[in-house]
């Protein structure tokens, strides 16, 4: 993968955390009404209104929708991983290019095997990003 594909995912992929954020908000607005209704029948019934009952039921009604947010944002940590491995990549081959490190170096491989070699060849090289 090369480092532009990477950075026009990496931005893209916040339109996924501007999604979790809209349906976890909607999801919460959807079940805040039920759940005030139960509250609010819990007052009447006993007369008081218990702080562990409301937390218990906000726990199991909204914990979904609150959990949405952090399932769409893993795809946007995981390329700013790459980014960072790209960024790691290059500096390798620049420090290690008197070494005679090249391309096909079974540990550069390991190290970099989801990136385009070619490129980081060509970016620690010539010192552009």
């Amino acid at each position: 993968m090369t480092h532009q594909t990477i950075t026009i995912l990496f931005y893209a992929s916040f339109l996924l955390i501007g999604l979790g954020i809209f349906l976890m908000i909607r999801y919460i607005m959807k079940r805040f009404p039920s759940l005030t209704k139960k509250v609010d029948e819990d007052a009447e019934r006993s007369g008081v209104i218990s702080v562990n009952a409301i937390l218990g039921r906000v726990l199991f009604k909204i914990m979904p929708g609150i959990l949405i947010l952090p399932l769409l944002s893993i795809p946007t940590l995981y390329l700013q991983h790459l980014s960072k491995r790209f960024d790691y990549c290059v500096e390798m081959f620049r420090v290690n290019k008197n070494t005679g490190i090249s391309k096909e170096d079974p540990d550069f491989q390991k190290r970099c095997k989801c990136l385009d070699l070619d490129e980081v060849q060509r970016t620690a090289e010539t010192g552009r990003e």
